[in-house]
C-alpha cells in the first residue's frame, strides 16, 4: 500500500505521484470495463430474442429484473470509473492571485482509489446478473407450449 495513503501528511509529491498512478489505471480500467459491459450487451441483444420469448411468465420477469440490475450496475461501474480516472468536480476558491483547492490531494486520491473498488465491485456485479440472465433466458422456466411452437415453426 502506497505511503501516501496510509500517511495523510506524506509529502505532496508522494500523493501526487500515487494520484497519477491511480488515475491511469482507472483510465485503462475505464476503457476495459466499457467495452466489455458493450459486447456484452451486444451479445445479449443479438442472442436473447428466441430464448426470452420462449419463458413462462414468471422466467420473463425474472429476466427482465436481472438484465435491468445489470444494466444498472454497469452503468454504475461505468459512471465509477470515470470519477475514479477523472476525479470529482472541486471548488477553487480564489484569493488575490493565490487559488486554494477545497479538496485536498489526499482526499482526491482516496476517492480515486475508492472509485476504482467500487468501479470493479460494480463490473462484476454485473457480470454476474448478466450471466443469471442468460441463465434464465437458456436453461430455466422454459414454457413447454412455447418451446413446442417453436419447434414446429422450424419444422422439427
Amino acid at each position: 500500500m502506497s505511503a501516501a495513503l496510509t500517511n495523510p501528511g506524506a509529502p505532496a509529491t508522494d500523493i501526487d505521484a500515487d494520484l497519477e498512478s491511480v488515475r491511469k489505471a482507472a483510465t485503462g480500467y475505464q476503457t476495459t470495463i466499457t467495452t466489455a459491459l458493450g459486447l456484452f450487451s451486444i451479445s445479449g441483444v443479438v442472442f436473447a430474442e428466441d430464448p426470452v420469448s420462449l419463458l413462462t411468465a414468471t422466467g420473463k420477469v425474472l429476466f427482465g429484473i436481472a438484465a435491468a440490475l445489470a444494466l444498472l450496475a454497469g452503468l454504475a461501474a461505468i459512471g465509477a470509473v470515470t470519477f475514479a480516472a477523472h476525479g470529482w468536480p472541486s471548488r477553487e476558491q480564489k484569493i488575490g492571485k493565490s487559488v486554494i483547492t477545497v479538496k485536498g490531494r489526499a482526499e482526491a486520491l482516496r476517492d480515486a482509489v475508492n472509485g476504482l473498488v467500487l468501479a470493479l465491485c460494480f463490473a462484476a456485479a454485473s457480470v454476474l446478473l448478466l450471466a443469471a440472465a442468460v441463465a434464465i433466458a437458456w436453461f430455466w422456466w422454459n414454457d413447454p407450449e412455447a418451446v413446442r411452437a417453436a419447434a414446429a415453426a422450424k419444422g422439427g
